[in-house]
């Protein structure tokens, strides 16, 4: 009877231990379950906390983009009317832009520009672009003198002469004279017109 005893004991304390064992993993499952639940919790009180800070930042920045638009509404017509920029302020525009563009250059950049954006560089580009360089003469040019040295180079190899180089600057220079007429006469007509 001892020993049906003694099992008996050894059979509970068995079903505790295996009791014990079972609550252990129901219990991790249920905190697995229970932490999962808190970090989807988390997630969602932070998407709401963005989007509340979001929808803030929206209102303020409609609220200025409002102030802005009363504002401008409020100017003087006489401030909206200003016109045209005055020549220094065209100037001191002009040299802020420069020092920005030129702050990003490198050193033989920087110093290239400083050349060709010096006063006396740009009058004379200026008057030789409104004079000499003209696009109509210096395209009926280029034109002439393909056209030209074509025809000269076929007629001189079929006869059998040699091209001594002048031609081209000859043919250029023609070309080039007779787009500069073209400009002078196209320039007058224009003008006559009502």
């Amino acid at each position: 009877m001892v020993a049906v005893v003694e099992q008996d004991k050894k059979k509970h304390i068995e079903k505790q231990v295996a009791d014990k064992e079972q609550l252990a993993n129901i219990s991790e499952q249920q905190g697995e379950v229970i932490r999962n639940k808190l970090e989807e919790a988390e997630k969602k009180h932070y998407e709401r906390q963005s989007e509340q800070e979001l929808l803030a930042q929206a209102t303020e920045l409609a609220d200025e983009n409002d102030e802005s638009a009363e504002q401008a509404k409020q100017t003087s017509p006489a401030e909206r009317r200003r016109g045209a920029p005055s020549r220094k302020q065209l100037q001191g525009s002009f040299k802020g832009q420069m020092k920005n563009v030129q702050t990003e250059l490198g050193p033989s950049e920087k110093l290239i520009s400083k050349l060709i954006h010096l006063k006396v560089v740009e009058k004379v580009s200026d008057a030789t672009s409104a004079t000499i360089a003209r696009p109509n003469a210096m395209l009926s040019g280029s034109i002439a003198a393909f056209i030209a040295v074509t025809i000269l180079y076929l007629v001189a190899r079929h006869y059998g002469y040699s091209l001594s180089g002048f031609e081209t600057i000859t043919a250029f220079c023609a070309g080039w004279i007779l787009g500069l007429v073209y400009d002078y006469v196209s320039t007058v007509f224009k003008r006559r017109k009502p």
